[in-house]
């Protein structure tokens, strides 16, 4: 394969991949925008999310002698 080939190669895999990024998000949208789509509400507790985000990263953030200073407020949000 010659350098020019293997540039055209690499254009053609970027926008595949672009197209189907954008296929999924159109997917995505036609679901949540269609009248069957259940949009039932619930309710998330962010404090929680972001408690278990934190944990998920603390043993990396304590490998890099990183102590994170966390305040969270007493309400929840």
């Amino acid at each position: 394969k010659s350098e020019e080939a293997e540039r055209y190669i690499k254009v053609i895999r970027n926008r595949t991949e672009v197209l189907r990024q954008l296929t999924e998000e159109l997917f995505c949208y036609s679901v949540v925008t269609s009248p069957e789509y259940d949009n039932d509400v619930e309710f998330v507790s962010v404090n929680s999310v972001l408690e278990e985000s934190i944990l998920g990263f603390y043993a990396v953030l304590q490998e890099r002698n990183i102590t994170p200073n966390i305040s969270m407020p007493e309400n929840k949000v």
